[in-house]
């Protein structure tokens, strides 16, 4: 295993709050103390900010677009190996703006934020894209295969589930540096910098209204989550018995069960999911002339569902940046929907299903 080069990392401060012309080294244990309005949650904040760039999911997607790697390249590019460079100075320069942006998002706050962290790494690492086809003329399954340096690779099945997949080049990019920092990916299970907390976020009322207090609600309701399933999990389950008992629950052609109410028949599978309904009677407005499915539409309404849920951040209904890539992430979805359901769809009638199920995105799911 390579050393722990954790405290190599230093973030100086430029300008932050009351912090001006300082730095913090990164240690596998930081104690932050002092008097209120010295800046101890900013600096927590971008202690934090380290844990994200080794574990955050989707960090660094906006870094490789902006290099023109998504899936769209690795769907077009022929098979073969293809190197890319990375250089320090830019990933660096990148991470300076988006900590800038986190630091916003974290505190609700338009303070100008000038910070740089500086990374143990090579001046240059090449990234490695190997693309391979495989299995018999007509049901050929294509994988890239991405890898940094020496670091473990990172394999993506192309054409897989695209709702929010984990990007394959920021998944490569976060095993090297967790090899180069952490010295093995297998150390995240003892470096872990804890979401920062401070507390008057408890005063903040019941709905998250700053990044910070929304981290420590998550984590909060990870502690409820158990006992409130079992109280939900005990009521659903005796009302599923009794609209089976009374007839409402029925089985179609196929294996697929239905809700009867109103009038309507509905897939059981969006029953308790009140913003799904929406997004679904939104979709089968449109696809139903296609001959496409009633179960079909509820799943395409849950894979809308997820992405909105996926991407909902404070603020995220002014968030244009966010708003395209939630967009862009409904376009991929139909446009699989299409494939895999051999339909026409309309581009008019993609657009209205994406600007439909925006507008009951941002009525139900505003924060």
């Amino acid at each position: 295993m390579k050393m722990n080069k954790l405290r190599d990392i230093v973030i100086d401060i430029n300008r932050l709050g009351a912090l001006s012309s300082t730095s913090v080294r990164m240690n596998r244990f930081i104690l932050l103390s002092g008097e209120s309005g010295l800046g101890k949650t900013y600096v927590s904040i971008l202690c934090h900010y380290v844990y994200l760039m080794l574990t955050g999911h989707h960090l660094f997607d906006a870094f490789f677009r902006d290099k023109g790697l998504d899936d769209n390249y690795l769907q077009t590019m022929t098979a073969g190996q293809v190197e890319v460079e990375i250089t320090k100075d830019e990933l660096e320069t990148w991470i300076k703006g988006n900590a800038a942006t986190f630091i916003k998002y974290m505190l609700k706050s338009e303070h100008p934020a000038d910070v740089v962290y500086h990374l143990p790494l090579k001046e240059k690492v090449l990234m490695k894209i190997n693309r391979v086809q495989q299995g018999l003329q007509g049901n050929e399954i294509c994988t890239a295969r991405i890898q940094v340096e020496q670091s473990p690779s990172f394999s993506y099945t192309l054409g897989g589930e695209k709702v929010n997949p984990r990007n394959p080049f920021t998944a490569a990019l976060q095993l090297y540096l967790q090899e180069e920092i952490l010295g093995s990916s297998d150390a995240l299970g003892i470096n872990y910098v804890l979401p920062p907390g401070r507390g008057t976020v408890m005063t903040e009322g019941l709905e998250p209204k700053t990044g910070l207090y929304l981290q420590f609600k998550r984590q909060f309701d990870k502690l409820r989550e158990s006992e409130l399933e079992g109280r939900k999990g005990n009521a659903n389950l005796e009302k599923s018995i009794a609209d089976i008992l009374d007839g409402r629950v029925y089985k179609k052609e196929g294996g697929v069960y239905y809700y009867s109410t109103r009038g309507d028949d509905i897939p059981i599978s969006i029953l308790n999911n009140e913003v799904a309904k929406a997004f679904y009677g939104v979709a089968f407005e449109k696809i139903k002339k296609y001959n496409a499915t009633k179960d079909s539409a509820a799943e395409l309404a849950l894979k809308i569902d997820k992405i909105i849920l996926d991407n909902q951040y404070v603020d995220w209904v002014k968030n244009t940046d966010l708003q395209n890539k939630i967009i862009n992430d409904i376009e991929d979805v139909l446009f699989e929907f299409k494939d895999t359901n051999k339909i026409d769809i309309t581009f008019d009638d993609i657009d209205f299903i994406i600007d439909e199920s925006m507008k009951i995105a941002k009525r139900r799911y505003a924060k």
